[in-house]
């Protein structure tokens, strides 16, 4: 028995978003996202402004620990289905 489309779709997203979260908790700052577009975002257009990767540094015998840090500057959208009617026309 097929199921249809629109329930195929929407578990296809419930799977997503999980994914999504398990992401998010692994990221500093990621509530900040969350808090802004009510959920993780999928990042799908995003456009990457800045991107900037720091090596780091591990020394043991000195004590001395800098782990890698990525840094990124996007600008992200979230789709929704709303549609802006001042420029439908």
């Amino acid at each position: 028995m097929d199921l249809p489309t629109i329930r195929v779709e929407r578990i296809h997203l419930q799977r997503n978003e999980a994914a999504m979260s398990e992401i998010a908790s692994l990221i500093v700052g990621s509530e900040k996202l969350t808090s802004i577009f009510g959920r993780w975002p999928s990042f799908h257009d995003a456009e990457i402004h800045d991107l900037h990767l720091q090596r780091g540094y591990i020394n043991t015998e000195d004590q001395v620990y800098e782990f890698p840090l990525l840094t990124v500057r996007l600008h992200l959208w979230l789709m929704t289905r709303d549609i802006d009617l001042s420029l439908a026309n």
